[in-house]
């Protein structure tokens, strides 16, 4: 447990989970400290931001709540909708899905992807060692992410073996490419990888994410997608599918991921590489999932919305008028609702942040409850 936690300490920046939290930076309260706001009132100040395993944190109103990111995290567990048996389970989740993400703490304002990519050396996929996976070489998605070996086997084509030849390390990588008008895009124009591992996520060195999704087209051909489902990673898209295996039919169905990030050029190319196809969105069930479908709702209705985040709202202005929705209350349905936009769009959310989280759950309860059987008898 010790050695977990350092890891921790030196590979996650509290930085980074604030803003994947909704924390905002305080900027008349400067630089050093650096002072993040959420929208519930909570006040962090972080200092020491060198570097992550140095950073501390500690707020005006609780002298208890202060610490290492692992105390942040620890004190703020039920912000982020893992489940969890065991306090430090539940600790250990969220920190695994932060170390290892590409972030640049240097810096209190986020960075686009493209002045980060300006800043990178072009993918290059001779620097890697590329190989084609068995269901054994997928160990970390069936045994830590709870994907069954059924719905492996359907999303086997699309994933990879990937090793950096300056590593020796091999990760799990989702295949990135350029979308193209008729649905062409192949492996001889990789355009980087979405990487997963125990304890790691992140994309190989190089990655275009600005322009490149992962595309895994169950039709026979991409002519024949009629559904396409867009989400933040590949993990996410390959959970939906095996939730709903049993209630929707994705015969001709095309699954997406972003990668995190939702940019315009990975929606526009996906848009006019399969026009007829209906849009689904699987973004997480968190404030960052709603505004995402909002986002590809001005896309698809060719709407130039201008987007302000208040502390308690979001304003939007479009040519017909602006209007404000609370924060707690943003979704598609109501943004529609308000704006008389009618994108066709069909957003579907999980009971909690996202639908991995789902077979996490659902995977406990089973175990559980063999636990109980077990102990009865």
């Amino acid at each position: 447990m010790g050695k977990q936690l350092q890891y921790f300490k030196e590979n996650v920046s509290i930085i980074q989970v604030v803003e994947a939290l909704g924390y905002q930076y305080n900027r008349r309260k400067g630089r050093n400290p650096l002072q993040y706001e959420h929208p519930n009132g909570d006040k962090v100040i972080i200092s020491n931001k060198v570097n992550p395993s140095m950073e501390v944190y500690f707020t005006r109103n609780n002298y208890d709540d202060k610490g290492t990111v692992v105390d942040f995290v620890k004190n703020r567990l039920s912000m982020f909708n893992v489940y969890y048996n065991s306090e430090w389970e539940g600790v250990l989740k969220v920190l695994s899905e932060f170390a290892g993400k590409p972030f640049d703490d240097r810096r209190p304002a986020t960075q686009t992807i493209d002045k980060l990519e300006k800043k990178q050396q072009p993918f290059r996929p001779d620097d890697f060692e590329i190989s084609t996976p068995s269901i054994r070489d997928l160990s970390y998605l069936y045994h830590d992410r709870h994907l069954n070996k059924e719905a492996l086997k359907i999303f086997l084509p699309f994933i990879r073996l990937v090793r950096d030849k300056e590593s020796s390390f091999r990760n799990i990588g989702f295949t990135y490419t350029i979308p193209r008008q008729g649905g062409q895009a192949g492996e001889d124009k990789i355009s980087g990888f979405e990487l997963v591992n125990h304890l790691f996520k992140g994309h190989a060195k190089g990655s275009q994410r600005r322009d490149a999704v992962w595309l895994a087209n169950l039709a026979p051909s991409s002519q024949l997608v009629t559904d396409m489902y867009i989400g933040e990673s590949a993990i996410d898209a390959m959970s939906f599918y095996q939730q709903y295996i049993g209630k929707y039919n994705f015969d001709n169905s095309l699954f997406i991921s972003t990668g995190g990030n939702v940019l315009k050029n990975q929606v526009v190319n996906v848009l006019k590489a399969f026009p007829r196809a209906k849009v689904h969105t699987i973004f997480d069930n968190d404030f960052s999932g709603h505004m995402y479908d909002i986002y590809l709702a001005g896309l698809k209705s060719n709407k130039e919305i201008a987007i302000k985040k208040n502390r308690n709202s979001v304003r939007f202005e479009l040519k017909k008028g602006i209007f404000e929705i609370p924060m707690d209350q943003i979704s598609l349905a109501r943004f529609e609702r308000i704006t008389g936009i009618r994108s066709g769009i069909r957003s579907h959310k999980s009971k909690g942040k996202d639908f991995n989280e789902m077979l996490q759950k659902r995977f406990g309860e089973k175990e559980s409850l063999k636990s109980t059987k077990t102990f009865k008898r």
